[in-house]
């Protein structure tokens, strides 16, 4: 593959970035404020502990609702907790 096919490839995948996930994130990973995957990896027991923990503590805030809102709200806590633990790149 030539050099300047790459280096458009590079280009095309740093536009799609931005135009994704918002110009502010693309830039602040291009300018090296996220943390190298490579060098800080995923640590799978500690996201399964954060999970867990979020999911219990709002269930716990849930508590005081009646049944069927706790029910109902198992989905956005159990999506916010998946977030947090996995997607947000804090642990």
């Amino acid at each position: 593959m030539p050099v300047s096919f790459q280096r458009s490839t590079e280009e095309l995948s740093d536009l799609f970035q931005c135009a994704l996930h918002g110009s502010c994130i693309a830039a602040a990973g291009k300018e090296g404020k996220f943390p190298n995957p490579a060098t800080h990896p995923y640590n799978p027991c500690m996201q399964r502990k954060i999970f867990w923990l979020v999911v219990v503590v709002l269930e716990l805030a849930a508590f005081w609702l009646p049944f069927w809102y706790q029910v109902f709200a198992i989905v956005p806590i159990a999506w916010i907790a998946w977030w947090v633990a996995y997607r947000s790149d804090w642990f």
